[in-house]
């Protein structure tokens, strides 16, 4: 266990690591289900309500195993229906445990559409010989497939037609909010993608979600079939925009290969975002017209690329018409505010122009970085852009934030290197905050790239009697005794949070996989701030109780995976009138957001706004 914790003058130390998780009675407010919602706690009735084709919402009270199904040799969970349907976890996994035929996790062949929501969906092995049908090894649709705060990790797919890892979805649209897809593999023959292939009509919307670890391979790499192969995401609709989003350490191998990203028609927007660390191997070294690229492969129509890293891919030595960070073989890609830099194997980026259509092109907005002195991305001084210096750029990690992002030096020519007037120029209109939801500009000016370097990442100092932890990594849970308080600072909490009746509590910059629970604080309760109270927003993946807290409270620029309950607070903090109420402001909550009995009511004085996946209740109702 990684942990540094200091501690101010005659303090005790008042955390508790690995203790069973403390349940504080009457602290929850309990959200309603849905009328009509069909609860489930075990396979067969998750199965009869999944198949049932007039089902609209299934909340799960229990995890779920699917195990090979009688006399049929495999085990997915399949539904045919043109009604809609949603599925809600509340927090819990869908594993499959058969490990023959067809034994994905979830499938719908029917035009419903499908929404899961605050569930894990893993264990799926799918393998089929023959091209049709199309699989997938965790969730495939036939309608279009709404995502949100959701984990599908771990599931296989190999298919002599097209599958995908994760997720695959033909003929609708394709949304994945607040999600992560890692650790997806896919070994198949038309469009291979290690966590998503999307084949549908409509758009594909990545927003605030983490691809990182999938493995694509093409199983047949010479014509006819050498198609389209990414470790983390494939294209084939219509539209793609990617927001707030890391895609990293990804892996592809065939041919017209993206180690992170297949654009293969439609236009693409990328927004604040991280495609780093992927790498592109291709299977022949001489085909003509196929592109190879570590990072993005475009053959479709115009890319926009505002405040994205782009560094540190790896393309194949030797290969025709590849680079290491970007391949364009279809219409004109504009970059603004974006980092290019650390290629392997490779330029970071090539034009492979083809006998039809528009001519790729490269074309710069202003203000990007480039460390290769040729200038392979189109860049230039008179644009102005930086050309030829290094961006100096740490590898990605938990820097807040749902995914891996790559911190500047503090000597990175990144750093204010956009002047303010120009914020939002050509495409980053409305950009106010980086990949993190920190806000744009911290100094100066803003800085190029998804990061916004903050002067500070958390409070300055251990206050006199508190317990501070710096850079920990903690795999229990946390408890704070009553009058007690923490400061937890850029750390990775394996459990939960829970303070019952302490002093105060403060969490910067940090990752908590389990809940957080925190009641009746006589003093200031801070929970992300980037602002006046300098503390980077963090990541809770499970639900968050803050109840009768009456020193202050502010809740800021976090990502909650789960329902978020605020009830009964009151009080000022320290920054005057900025903090004169409870604050909840810059949040995406994936679940339900409920508050009820602050006094005096609650504040955002944002922007943004907080973005709520799920019902909002009592205070919150209006958007703030």
């Amino acid at each position: 266990m990684k942990v540094r914790a200091t501690r101010g003058v005659g303090s005790r130390v008042a955390v508790l690591l690995g203790v069973l998780t403390l349940t504080v009675s009457g602290s929850v407010v309990l959200s309603p289900s849905p009328a009509g919602a069909t609860s489930v706690s075990n396979e067969a009735g998750f199965r009869a309500s999944w198949t049932n084709a007039s089902e609209t919402q299934i909340d799960l009270t229990a995890d779920i195993t699917l195990n090979c199904t009688s006399g049929a040799g495999d085990g997915v969970a399949s539904r045919n229906s043109s009604t809609a349907i949603t599925v809600d976890g509340h927090g819990h996994t869908i594993t499959q445990a058969c490990a023959t035929g067809s034994s994905g996790v979830l499938e719908s062949i029917g035009s419903g559409a499908v929404t899961l929501r605050n569930v894990t969906i893993t264990g799926g092995t799918t393998s089929s010989s023959s091209v049709l049908p199309n699989r997938a090894g965790g969730v495939y649709t036939n309608g279009s497939l709404t995502l949100s705060n959701c984990t599908v990790s771990n599931n296989h797919a190999t298919s002599a037609g097209l599958a995908a890892g994760g997720v695959l979805d033909e003929n609708g649209t394709l949304s994945i909010t607040s999600c992560t897809l890692s650790g997806n593999t896919d070994t198949s023959v038309g469009e291979v993608g290690g966590a998503a292939v999307f084949e549908g009509k409509g758009l594909l919307n990545i927003t605030d979600s983490a691809l990182t670890g999938n493995t694509a391979t093409a199983a047949v790499v010479t014509p006819p079939h050498a198609s389209d192969v990414a470790g983390g995401v494939v294209n084939n609709g219509t539209n793609i925009n990617i927001t707030r989003s890391s895609i990293t350490n990804n892996r592809a191998t065939g041919i017209n290969i993206g180690g992170g990203v297949v654009n293969e028609a439609g236009t693409e927007t990328v927004v604040n975002s991280t495609i780093s660390y992927n790498t592109a191997t291709a299977g022949s070294t001489t085909n003509t017209g196929q592109g190879a690229a570590g990072g993005i492969l475009n053959q479709g129509g115009a890319e926009t690329l505002v405040y994205v890293t782009l560094d540190g891919n790896t393309g194949t030595t030797g290969a025709m018409n590849e680079a290491a960070n970007y391949v364009n073989q279809g219409g004109a890609v504009q970059f603004f505010g974006t980092a290019v830099g650390d290629p392997h194997n490779g330029p970071n980026c090539f034009l492979l122009s083809t006998s039809t259509g528009t001519p790729p092109s490269f074309v710069s907005n202003g203000y990007n970085l480039e460390d290769d002195a040729a200038a392979t991305c189109g860049f230039s001084t008179s644009t102005p852009d930086i050309v030829g210096q290094s961006p100096q750029l740490a590898a990605p990690a938990n820097n807040g934030g749902l995914g891996p992002t790559q911190l500047p030096a503090s000597t990175s020519p990144l750093i204010n290197a956009i002047p303010v007037a120009h914020c939002q120029d050509v495409g980053a209109a409305g950009v106010t905050t980086d990949e993190r939801l920190i806000g744009r500009p911290q100094g100066s000016g803003c800085d190029i790239g998804a990061v916004e370097v903050q002067a500070a990442t958390g409070p300055p100092s251990c206050p006199s009697g508190a317990t501070c932890i710096t850079n920990g990594n903690i795999p229990g849970n946390i408890y704070v005794p009553a009058g007690q308080s923490l400061v937890l600072t850029n750390s990775t909490v394996g459990g939960s949070i829970t303070a019952s009746n302490p002093a105060s509590i403060t969490v910067c910059g940090s990752t908590v996989n389990g809940a957080v629970t925190i009641s009746g604080a006589t003093r200031f309760v801070l929970l992300g701030d980037p602002g006046d109270d300098r503390c980077a927003g963090n990541t809770f993946r499970g639900n968050m109780t803050l109840s009768n807290n009456t020193g202050g409270l502010e809740v800021g620029s976090n990502h909650i995976s789960g329902n978020t309950y605020v009830s009964g607070n009151s009080g000022a903090g320290p920054f005057l009138p900025d903090d004169d109420r409870p604050e909840i402001e810059g949040n995406t909550v994936g679940g339900y957001l409920y508050c009820t009995g602050n006094s005096p009511g609650l504040k955002n004085d944002g922007p943004p706004n907080n973005s709520v996946a799920g019902a909002r209740y009592g205070q919150c109702v209006a958007p703030f």
